[in-house]
């Protein structure tokens, strides 16, 4: 299928800006996803730490009350009391489990009545390494976090005690928190998406416009040319194309000016070349059919020499055939045998003597047309 140079133009500027646009879609994709994500992240984190740090200061906070709730009872050993207060902690909605241990980290009491884990080594052993009083220690478990303070009485260490709140909260709180991100994060890309391929469509329908109208000032002078050149292909040097352009078109266009100018021009020379060649051709063609008749004169002219040579040969022999007879008949009687064959005799001279005549006059008339073709005027 043969395409115009406006469509070659159309398709060829649909074709680069559908690479330039995918490759900035891809580039910006690019860059926005990481700058998104990164955000989310950064986000995520500063709440994630937020949140873990509030939690943590709540556990502390109830966990410095329940050591000064627990030294006193826990030093008696009541565990009537040590029970009532763990269990008032171990009620409550975030707290997992609260456990009292001793110096040898054995569990004492973990709020429940049966103490089911009592004398048990403590899970966590890394909260009853030696440390002050002060220190508290925070550690994270699955899906929770685990605070403990130790006890003592002056220098004497008793044991500890550990909070284990629940982390889900937080976790959740997280995770709503990233669906919320990731929501935002599609929403803001389907936004982008939209608004990138609306500019591209703008910009490739511009495009298409600006290319339209070069093409048709590139494409017309062109046809314009293709149409002359079939012209001049033809024959037809007279019309003139006159196109004003600064251009690389201009300038081919005043080539091909000049290159019509030229075969104009050549075309003159060679018509008149032609009419010489014919003019001479027929010259020669007509001096040719003068020296065939110069020929066939000259031919004649042979001919009737021949011819008056022999009739004057004739004329010599027939002078006595045809006069004696005659002599001979005006002195014969009239009833005399001899006048018969000499009248036969006469008749036969005088018709060899017409034939002789003849013969004459055809060497006159070739003489005469001899002489006709020998005249300057026919011979030149």
């Amino acid at each position: 299928m043969k395409l115009s140079l406006r469509s070659k133009l159309a398709l060829l500027t649909i074709l680069i800006i559908g690479v330039v646009t995918a490759v900035v879609l891809v580039v910006t994709y690019s860059t926005f996803r990481s700058s998104i994500e990164s955000i989310s992240n950064r986000v995520s984190q500063d709440v994630s730490e937020t949140l873990y740090l509030q939690l943590s200061n709540n556990v502390a906070s109830l966990n410095k009350l329940l050591v000064e709730e627990l030294t006193n009872p826990f030093y008696l050993y009541d565990i009537e009391t040590i029970y009532r207060t763990l269990k008032s902690v171990a009620v409550q909605p975030t707290v997992e489990k609260v456990t009292l241990f001793d110096e040898k980290c054995k569990v004492v009491h973990d709020g429940i009545e049966e103490i089911p884990s009592y004398g048990e080594i403590y899970p966590y052993p890394a909260h009853c390494t030696d440390r002050s009083a002060q220190d508290l220690l925070i550690t994270k478990g699955d899906h929770s976090i685990i605070a403990s303070h130790l006890i003592y009485i002056g220098k004497d260490k008793l044991g500890g005690i550990a909070v284990e709140v629940s982390s889900k909260n937080v976790e959740q709180s997280l995770l709503d928190l990233q669906s919320l991100f990731e929501n935002k994060r599609k929403q803001d890309f389907h936004t982008f998406f939209t608004n990138i391929f609306l500019g591209a469509f703008i910009v490739l329908v511009f495009a298409l416009i600006i290319v339209w109208l070069f093409a048709e000032q590139l494409a017309q002078p062109i046809e314009l040319l293709s149409k002359h050149a079939k012209r001049v292909g033809k024959g037809d040097y007279k019309q003139s194309l006159k196109i004003d352009r600064d251009d690389e078109i201009g300038d081919l266009i005043k080539s091909f000016e000049q290159m019509r100018i030229d075969l104009s021009t050549s075309t003159v020379s060679l018509e008149a070349l032609r009419e010489q060649i014919a003019e001479k051709e027929k010259a020669e063609k007509q001096q040719n059919m003068l020296e065939d008749q110069l020929k066939r004169a000259q031919r004649m002219e042979g001919i009737g020499q021949l011819a008056a040579g022999i009739a004057h040969d004739l004329n010599n022999i027939l002078g006595g055939i045809v006069t004696y007879p005659q002599l001979l008949l005006a002195n014969l009687p009239e009833d005399s045998e001899l006048r018969r064959p000499l009248q036969a005799i006469q008749q036969s001279g005088d018709r060899a003597a017409m034939i002789v005549q003849d013969m004459l006059t055809l060497a006159h008339s070739s003489n005469t047309q001899h002489e006709k073709h020998l005249t300057p005027k026919n011979y030149y």
